[in-house]
């Protein structure tokens, strides 16, 4: 059983935005590079590998702050749990949804920050009970 918030993200979808972008920054690279502007073209072929990879998405998420802090109540939709889990419920649904949604299973790098936050935010309130 998959959380309401992670189905509600279609993971393809990105993935195809992400490729289609990096395409279009190695077509204009490449493009540089054929009229003598290394420097431009290295550049843009940097950020298309990033894109590829998904490493640039990871950054950007970082650097806009899409990885912010997160509230309680989105915690529990993250992990897919009720109002007063366990250590133990808050260990396996962390550990089921990472071993699903991990960057190297196709995952995205946010979807990845999101899940270490509300794992560490319950856990952090479990203990402090």
């Amino acid at each position: 059983m998959t959380s309401s918030y992670l189905q509600s993200l279609n993971h393809s979808n990105k993935r195809n935005v992400q490729k289609a972008i990096s395409v279009v920054f190695g077509i204009i690279g490449f493009i540089f590079f054929m009229r003598g502007s290394v420097p431009v073209a290295a550049i843009l072929a940097v950020i298309s590998f990033l894109s590829w990879q998904g490493g640039l998405w990871g950054y950007v998420a970082k650097k806009t702050k899409l990885s912010s802090n997160i509230e309680r109540e989105e915690a529990l939709d993250i992990l897919g749990l009720k109002d007063f889990p366990t250590v133990d419920e808050i260990n396996s649904s962390y550990k089921r949804l990472m071993q699903k949604n991990h960057p190297d299973q196709g995952g995205t790098e946010y979807f990845a920050i999101k899940l270490n936050q509300a794992k560490e935010l319950l856990l952090e309130d479990v203990q402090k009970d």
